[in-house]
């Protein structure tokens, strides 16, 4: 067979019958061991990253959980002792403190309230500061409110 490749004859065999390296021809028997180690680390360092995120994602989404809860029972504090009115509320500065496993549905968490008189009597102001703890004291919420005669 002849082809002419840029002024001069070429003789040999034509593009055709040489096998291309890319293209998986009729003698190929399948995978060769190489190419399945590969494939099998490639799969394996992507499912381990996939692993690590997820553990993340998991201990995120449990600390926002508990965050929400904390901030829940802080507000349902302030709401309660504004229902009271100004009256209601301990002249002075006071403390109310309901202990772990002291609040219903929530015993993992620990609130306390601190009431204080901001300034002179003439204000007829108190402000009210809720505290929340969780996982033993290492978290809390504070909200703080005033409360008006």
């Amino acid at each position: 067979m002849c082809c002419y490749l840029g002024g001069s004859e070429h003789r040999g065999t034509s593009m055709e019958e040489k096998p291309d390296p890319l293209f998986f021809g009729k003698d190929d028997h399948g995978f060769s061991l190489v190419e399945i180690l590969i494939t099998l680390f490639v799969l394996s360092v992507g499912l381990l990253a996939i692993c690590g995120l997820t553990s993340g994602v998991m201990r995120s989404n449990a600390f926002s959980n508990k965050l929400t809860t904390a901030t829940t029972l802080a507000q349902e504090k302030i709401e309660e002792l504004r229902g009271r009115g100004y009256a209601g509320l301990p002249s002075g500065a006071g403390l109310v403190s309901e202990d772990y496993g002291t609040i219903i549905f929530h015993p993992s968490f620990k609130r306390i309230v601190d009431t204080q008189d901001p300034g002179t009597p003439q204000n007829r102001l108190k402000k009210l500061a809720v505290t929340v703890y969780w996982d033993g004291d290492a978290h809390r919420v504070v909200l703080e409110t005033l409360l008006g005669e």
